[in-house]
């Protein structure tokens, strides 16, 4: 276990998926605390994505490193950044979460190296997940084709920044989250929209989770955002 405080990098490894098809588009997703990629590796079948004739979609579930984590008494665990406080907009990990981002937005560049223009990436995640991708899609200085935040937010209103481009997003939220209350993904949708982000922010009759809707109505945004 390394010092904390200290990650050997921002991923380590990382799960590979294809829909049929030469692959013109690309998902970055990325998964919670505690978890790793394997916990979306299935959900493809349930996206119900509209298919593309001849064309593919490749989807990268990427491990968090491991870490510790202080509300969990220092077990290292995967975490794409450290939660020090059970009020997890408290006292927030700004250096691991941009280090995250950093890292994600790497795997963004290899998606581009292979022909993929940024306009056909998205990056998106659950709760953690979801978080690192916001902060991907703050840090990065082209448009991308969506950031979707799932079950998440952001701890702080996006300050101003230098060659800093606004995204589209999707805000998906279970409205009986008891580990990242609504209240804070309404916040955060609140947040992005005054930063020019444009987007939607739906709720579900779900915890904190995701769910079949969900899922369907992901997969359309997912749809849209690789047809446009």
């Amino acid at each position: 276990m390394g010092q904390p405080g200290k990650v050997e990098g921002a991923v380590d490894g990382m799960i590979e998926q294809s829909t049929p098809g030469e692959i013109a588009g690309t998902v970055i997703w990325l998964h919670g605390l505690g978890a790793d990629g394997t916990d979306f590796e299935g959900i493809i079948p349930y996206l119900g994505l509209q298919s593309r004739p001849g064309k593919g979609i490749r989807f990268l579930f990427p491990n968090a490193p491991r870490r510790p984590v202080t509300v969990n008494a220092g077990m290292s665990m995967r975490a794409w950044y450290d939660v020090m406080d059970q009020r997890i907009e408290s006292r927030p990990d700004f250096a691991g979460m941009e280090q995250s981002a950093s890292g994600i937005l790497s795997l963004v560049e290899s998606e581009k190296e292979k022909g993929i223009p940024a306009s056909r990436i998205i990056v998106g995640g659950f709760s953690q997940g979801g978080l690192v991708a916001a902060f991907a899609g703050q840090k990065a200085r082209e448009r991308l084709g969506g950031v979707m935040i799932l079950s998440s937010y952001i701890p702080a209103p996006f300050s101003p920044e230098e060659g800093a481009v606004p995204q589209h997003f999707l805000m998906a939220h279970g409205n009986m989250d008891q580990v990242v209350p609504v209240q804070l993904g309404r916040k955060t949708h609140q947040w992005l929209i005054d930063a020019g982000w444009k987007g939607s922010f739906a709720e579900y009759d779900m915890a904190h989770s995701v769910s079949q809707e969900e899922l369907l109505d992901i997969g359309h945004w997912i749809s849209e955002v690789m047809s446009g």
